[in-house]
């Protein structure tokens, strides 16, 4: 009864100021096209502004082609790389801190948790050269160093460094930074495990623990198995080099990024 009798109090108002109700719907009407109008405006200018800037690894060099410049196709931005051969994620995090990303869309391929990196001098120049840490059982080679500290004079050995265990716990560890990075400085991202780091069976309760910090909107498949991840998808799917250089080719590439451009889209705000 008192929805029938608003009814026809509003059905009175309309009849007595028609004209008026109408002039007022079209300009609202009109504010409304203006603004959609305004929205999709700044979209486009945001967009034609942004850029994606691919970190990471041989991975994110590519041969020829890599997923990141596949996203740039799909999604009409512009394309910039901060990657090398062999690169470590300890290089990631320190280039991320330490070039601008003003405009940017930030894609980060991880990589193998054993990579280190290490400030080296030649003459008079430095550089920041990949080393590898390897057990004490491993021998030491060419980037290989064998890391046994905690060994006596006398030869008797105090603790066995868990090699395995730190390095995904140390990974997990700048994956937590990188994020809080960039959400302190609001750039929109996305993370992806280009090499595996069994984060489906991580080795120790601290390493579960640091993973549950992680944001896994902006991380695709997180806790990937290593058929998951980009180097095994690619191996199970035969799109790699060949059989002895396991790196994407151009299908695998393009295949790992039609898996991610959803994910993309969706930090984007794209339809």
């Amino acid at each position: 009864m008192l929805l029938e009798g608003l009814g026809r109090m509003v059905g009175k108002k309309i009849k007595k100021e028609g004209h008026k109700w109408k002039i007022r719907f079209v300009k609202n009407a009109i504010m409304n096209v203006q603004m959609n109008v305004i929205m999709i405006a700044n979209a486009v200018v945001v967009m034609n502004k942004l850029k994606l800037k691919h970190y990471g690894c041989s991975f994110a060099v590519g041969h020829g082609t890599n997923c990141g410049r596949y996203l740039t196709e799909k999604l009409k931005l512009r394309y910039t790389r901060d990657a090398e051969n062999g690169s470590s994620n300890e290089r990631t995090l320190r280039k991320l801190l330490t070039t601008s990303n003003e405009s940017n869309f930030v894609l980060i391929g991880i990589t193998s948790s054993n990579r280190r990196e290490g400030l080296t001098t030649n003459k008079n120049n430095t550089f920041w050269n990949t080393w590898k840490q390897v057990a004490p059982e491993e021998d030491s080679d060419y980037k290989l160093l064998s890391f046994d500290p905690w060994v006596h004079k006398n030869g008797k050995k105090e603790y066995r460094p868990a090699i395995d265990e730190e390095a995904q716990i140390r990974t997990a560890i700048q994956i937590i930074c990188m994020q809080s990075f960039l959400k302190l400085k609001n750039i929109p991202y996305l993370f992806f495990n280009a090499l595996y780091n069994g984060f489906d069976k991580p080795f120790t309760e601290e390493c579960k623990n640091l993973l549950n910090l992680i944001d896994e909107n902006y991380f695709y498949q997180l806790r990937s198995t290593f058929e998951e991840c980009q180097h095994g998808f690619c191996i199970e799917n035969n799109m790699t080099i060949s059989d002895e250089d396991t790196h994407p080719n151009a299908r695998g590439q393009e295949a790992w990024g039609k898996l991610l451009l959803p994910k993309v889209k969706n930090i984007l705000g794209i339809t």
